[in-house]
């Protein structure tokens, strides 16, 4: 029952990581096009805490249970590691 809470948690992150990799992008292009990208950036911003939160969070969780499967390592440069 653990480890399937511990996959979730791992599908959540992932999910959240790709809405990050979207929203840089995103924001990418507004600048490009000459936009305000206040609000987008910190929309990213909120996404990066939340992500790096949840990620936090997993780690805590299986050292508490003793569960030897590492969380997945962040890719594209996204806030999964710790600060």
């Amino acid at each position: 029952m653990i480890e399937e809470h511990l996959a979730r948690a791992d599908r959540n992150v992932a999910q959240s990581e790709q809405r990050i990799v979207q929203q840089r992008t995103l924001v990418e292009g507004l600048k490009q096009g000459g936009h305000n990208t206040d609000m987008a950036q910190e929309l990213l911003r909120s996404f990066d805490l939340t992500t790096n939160y949840r990620w936090q969070s997993e780690i805590a969780c299986r050292r508490s249970f003793g569960s030897s499967r590492r969380p997945r390592k962040a890719a594209h440069g996204t806030a999964l590691r710790p600060h």
